[in-house]
């Protein structure tokens, strides 16, 4: 028998077309915490901000994260409760899962793997290259667009994704 699997994907013509973010934006956006081993607090607070994390005073939803001394309270994409990572000066002591509403510690780990968690990343590059290409398609004026004053800070903005060929200057592929 052949060893190559087909595949029949059933699709609008739309959503076939759409461009999709680079496979490098995944292949790089992993970051492994686990007890016992350092963890550069601001490395990983870069890591967070860049991935669409928002800080907050306290954590509620997935894509948050709050820090209070040597705790960091954050909220992956994709997981049913956030996580309370304890640090030991640079060393990760504790990493607990737990209510959001009781603020008690539901279960602990050993490790969490974080992935990215939105198509658009937002670093030196990709907003450069997002203002250079917004300015070519709209012009030179500015004053009171939001999305261009959003990315312009480093901040995301809802429905950032449909924007997504305006931040990179590689051609995107397509399903």
């Amino acid at each position: 028998s052949n060893s190559k699997s087909h595949r029949v994907i059933v699709t609008t013509v739309g959503a076939a077309l759409k461009k999709l973010p680079l496979k490098k934006i995944f292949l790089n956006s992993s970051r492994e915490v686990s007890v016992g081993s350092k963890l550069n607090f601001n490395n990983f607070m870069h890591y967070v901000v860049v991935n669409g994390y928002t800080k907050v005073a306290q954590v509620y939803e997935q894509g948050e994260y709050a820090v209070r001394g040597d705790i960091i309270d954050i909220f992956p994409v994709g997981t049913d409760e956030p996580l309370r990572i304890d640090l030991f000066d640079d060393e990760v002591e504790r990493i607990r899962k737990f209510d959001v509403m009781s603020q008690r510690t539901t279960s602990e780990l050993k490790s969490y793997t974080f992935k990215v968690m939105s198509e658009v990343i937002l670093n030196a590059d990709t907003v450069k290259t997002f203002r250079s290409k917004y300015r070519e398609a709209f012009g030179a004026d500015f004053s009171g667009d939001e999305i261009y004053e959003a990315v312009s800070n480093n901040m995301k903005y809802i429905g950032i994704e449909n924007w997504l060929p305006f931040f990179y200057d590689e051609a995107l592929p397509t399903l």
